[in-house]
This record gives C-alpha cells, sequence and structure tokens, in this order.
C-alpha cells in the first residue's frame, strides 16, 4: 500500500513547518490586530503521525491519500487574488470551490502563502485540507475540509491558525484522537478567551469538548473594579452564604462555567463566587437587582 502521503512540497514549506504559525499580526495597513485578540501557549503539535500537520505553498499541489483508499490525491489550493476568498481548491482535478461557498462556507482574509494537510484522528485512516483565515478583525480561525472520494465537504473551522506568514507563534495541538487544542471565545460578560479541545462530532463538525470551568488565557479584561455594590456567593450555587462586595472593591476573575457563574479573587486573596443572569451571561446580580456587566465593572474588555 502507498504511503498515507509523499507531498510536493518545497523545502522552505518544510523547514517552517512547525515554527511558524498562527493568529498572524498584520501591518498598519492591513488590519490592525485588536489589543483582545487571544493569547495562547499551545505550540504547534504534530500528530502521531509526524508528517502532519503539512504545510504546503498555497498555488502548488501535494500527493495525499485524503479517504484511505491507498490511492494519492492530488490537492490543489490558491486563494484569490483579493486574498478574500478562495481562488481555487480542487482535488484530482475537480475544482470544488464553487461547491463550498454554495453550501455555507465563509471566508475573509486568507492566509496568502501556506495550506495544511492534518489528520486529525490517526485512527479513522482520513486526511483533511485546512486554510487559514485572518478573518474580518483577526477572528482568526482555520477552516477544514474532508473529501470521500467523490465530494469535498466543509467540516467546519477551529478558532485560531496552524501557521501564520506574520508571526512564529501557533494556535492548534492536534493530538491524534479527534480533538484538536486551541481556544474559543467565551460567551459572558465580555470578549475574552480561553483554552479549550475541539471535537470532530459524529455529525462531521467541530464542536467544544465541555469543560465545568473556563480559564481566560489572559489577564486583558479579567483585572476589573465594581462600579457598583456586588452580591458574592460562597459557592456556585445560590442557595450558599452570599456576601456584599462594595462598590470600587478590586477583583480579578479567574473562571467562568460559561453560562451563569463567575469565579473572582480579591487584593487579599479571597475567593468568590458572582452569579450572573442564566439567560445570556450579561447581568449580574447586585443587591438590588441584575445590572449589565458593563455597568457593573470598569476595566472589562467590549470589542468585536
Amino acid at each position: 500500500m502507498k504511503n498515507k502521503a509523499t507531498a510536493i512540497i518545497t523545502a522552505s514549506a518544510l523547514a517552517i513547518a512547525f515554527l511558524l504559525s498562527a493568529c498572524g499580526e498584520k501591518s498598519a495597513a492591513e488590519t490592525p490586530t485588536p489589543s483582545t485578540s487571544p493569547t495562547t501557549d499551545v505550540s504547534p503539535s504534530p500528530t502521531a503521525d509526524s508528517k502532519y500537520p503539512m504545510v504546503v505553498d498555497a498555488k502548488s499541489s501535494v500527493k495525499v491519500d485524503l479517504n484511505g483508499d491507498g490511492m494519492d490525491d492530488d490537492v490543489y489550493y490558491e486563494p484569490s487574488t483579493d486574498g478574500y476568498s478562495i481562488g481555487h481548491l480542487s482535488v484530482n482535478g475537480t475544482d470544488f470551490t464553487k461547491a463550498l461557498y454554495d453550501n455555507g462556507l465563509y471566508t475573509d482574509n486568507l492566509e496568502p502563502k501556506y495550506y495544511c494537510i492534518t489528520d486529525i484522528d490517526t485512527s479513522d485512516k482520513m486526511l483533511e485540507i485546512a486554510i487559514m483565515d485572518y478573518g474580518p478583525s483577526d477572528d482568526c480561525v482555520t477552516h477544514f475540509f474532508r473529501y470521500d472520494g467523490t465530494a469535498l465537504k466543509y467540516i467546519g473551522n477551529i478558532s485560531g491558525l496552524i501557521i501564520s506568514s506574520f508571526n512564529d507563534k501557533s494556535d492548534l495541538a492536534f493530538n491524534g484522537d479527534g480533538t484538536i487544542s486551541s481556544y474559543m471565545r467565551l460567551g459572558v460578560v465580555q470578549t475574552w478567551f480561553a483554552k479549550v479541545n475541539w471535537k470532530l462530532s459524529a455529525s462531521g463538525s467541530f464542536e467544544p469538548v465541555p469543560q465545568d470551568l473556563y480559564y481566560p488565557n489572559s489577564d486583558t479584561g479579567c483585572n476589573v473594579t465594581t462600579r457598583v455594590d456586588i452580591t458574592a456567593y460562597e459557592k456556585n450555587d445560590a442557595a450558599s452564604a452570599k456576601s456584599t462586595l462594595t462598590k470600587g472593591t478590586a477583583l480579578t476573575f479567574f473562571a467562568t462555567d460559561n453560562k451563569e457563574w463567575l469565579l473572582a479573587e480579591t487584593k487579599d486573596k479571597k475567593q468568590f463566587w458572582i452569579h450572573l443572569d442564566s439567560e445570556y451571561g450579561q447581568d449580574v446580580e447586585t443587591p438590588s437587582g441584575y445590572v449589565s456587566s458593563i455597568d457593573s465593572f470598569d476595566g472589562l474588555m467590549i470589542a468585536d
């Protein structure tokens, strides 16, 4: 049987396969990097098969067995000249670009120099095509595609980039078991991010692996001061003992369930829980009722 992949790839791309990466900072003439861009310490990590992720030069071909049938498939990718969309993405001479966009793919600011071949799950004999996208406001994502021998299917995206032309930092680590370590944007209180594992589900799309608590991966937005009196709970349980934090108290947010609780700490290292409205997670419980997070804390990061 042929090897799982025989790459037609430049030596320069191989040399940097695991050295360059992710949410690349652009020059001022391009989209500026917002202060809310997440920081991660996930290093580029291949799966058990050290060939992957394989970095390929855009506008060049690579031969790999995408669907595990023992036959190499010829993959070609190039972004459009304006960089907003895919110019060509073909397998074995069939261009799937139009079909992908017709079926819900959205791209905005594509990585100009590289694409990747990945192996998300080493047990399923499938490989994936990965294309990096900086997004409309540096909301960096990597798009993944699978080929079944006939059609190329878009299976979704994960926050962060495998590789970047703009810096040497990677956001994604491939665990080889169907999960990828990266980050996601949290949905409560403000604009912030936490490390998570993403899993390719049975339906063929990516979902974050649920966690009891999510830990923000940056101090940005975690150090705040109360603008009003805040109700503080001993536990993340509405029936637990509670007290009141007075206006002007300095806090650090440590974790959240991304639903209705924040774990916070005062300067004297006392920890407690803050309750959020359970529907949207944007209002904070106070002795006088629920108040919006932006009216409850100074120092939040609010951006899109």
